[in-house]
């Protein structure tokens, strides 16, 4: 593994591309994914989210401090995703990030921003949000009800809502729904096929299918893994790739003709439990620290 310098913390890399087959390809360079956690706060309480409530203080970013940041290791970035907790908790303060963002990054990095659906109506007018690339929309069920079960969150927007909030985006293609799968959720092909029937009608343009990665207890109960799906068993489903990171994760992207219009799936499985011994992402906590990673991964001080 090569590796790379931020500040003064000395970080080994992925220094390779995903493969379709057993050949790992060497990256040009060793930029990495920069995930930015606005806040912890977040009113759902979906049990299968590896940031669980009880880990939750109400602390946010301070955009002043993170653009010091941000300026520091733009040149080490590829892409940058705003989350939580739940970022839309607070549009002001994705405003001010969004602002901090186009003062420090270029503008051919990806910005990205994940959210459970709060306040998703208000969503168009957010200042800025040219500048997002995909939004990313947390939903895990067909059923509107059964999807605030899943989220234990009766305030999950309707697919009613999302349709509306669709339609008044400047470009539909920058939405994405996620779907954590699991066996009280997606968890088959007619389920699947459901999914997406529903989210074409709401003129959603991606969906993501998600495997759990064993977190928790309830994660482990009831794993779902996407690669268990036979999709050539329905010719309304197309496949068109497969790749893999040796035995860390895999991935498939393809389309589906539903009755509105054709929808992007594209699904992604953890593998091995244990993750690799590099650094994959950096992560910028609500405690305005940054991270090689996830959890307890290592502080870099810039």
């Amino acid at each position: 593994m090569r590796t790379i310098q931020i500040g003064s913390t000395l970080l080994r890399c992925k220094d390779y591309v995903c493969s379709r087959d057993t050949v790992y390809l060497p990256k040009q360079n060793l930029r990495l994914w920069l995930y930015i956690n606005l806040t912890d706060a977040c009113p759902a309480s979906c049990p299968f989210c590896v940031y669980p409530s009880a880990c939750r203080n109400g602390g946010h970013v301070h955009p002043d401090q993170l653009q010091k940041v941000l300026s520091r290791i733009s040149p080490f970035l590829s892409g940058i995703t705003l989350t939580g907790g739940e970022p839309m908790t607070d549009i002001p303060l994705i405003e001010d990030v969004i602002g901090a963002v186009k003062e420090t990054v270029p503008l051919d990095i990806e910005l990205d921003m994940v959210t459970n659906g709060l306040n998703i109506e208000k969503m168009p007018a957010i200042h800025g949000l040219h500048r997002i690339t995909t939004v990313h929309i947390s939903r895990h069920a067909a059923d509107d009800e059964l999807n605030a079960e899943l989220m234990q969150w009766p305030g999950a927007p309707s697919l009613l809502t999302l349709k509306n909030v669709f339609s008044s985006l400047p470009d539909r293609g920058m939405t994405v729904l996620n779907c954590v799968l699991q066996k009280k959720g997606v968890h088959d092909i007619p389920s699947v096929t459901e999914y997406l029937e529903r989210a074409a009608w709401a003129g959603a343009a991606n969906v993501s299918l998600i495997g759990m990665f064993p977190a928790n207890s309830y994660c482990k109960e009831n794993h779902i893994s996407p690669a268990s799906f036979d999709f050539s068993e329905d010719a309304r489903f197309s496949v068109w790739n497969h790749f893999h990171d040796h035995d860390y994760c895999h991935c498939s992207t393809g389309d589906y003709k539903a009755l509105h219009r054709y929808i992007r799936y594209y699904y992604r499985s953890p593998g091995n439990v244990q993750g690799p011994d590099c650094c994959r992402q950096l992560v910028y906590g609500s405690d305005d620290i940054l991270r090689a990673g996830f959890g307890q991964a290592e502080r870099i001080d810039v």
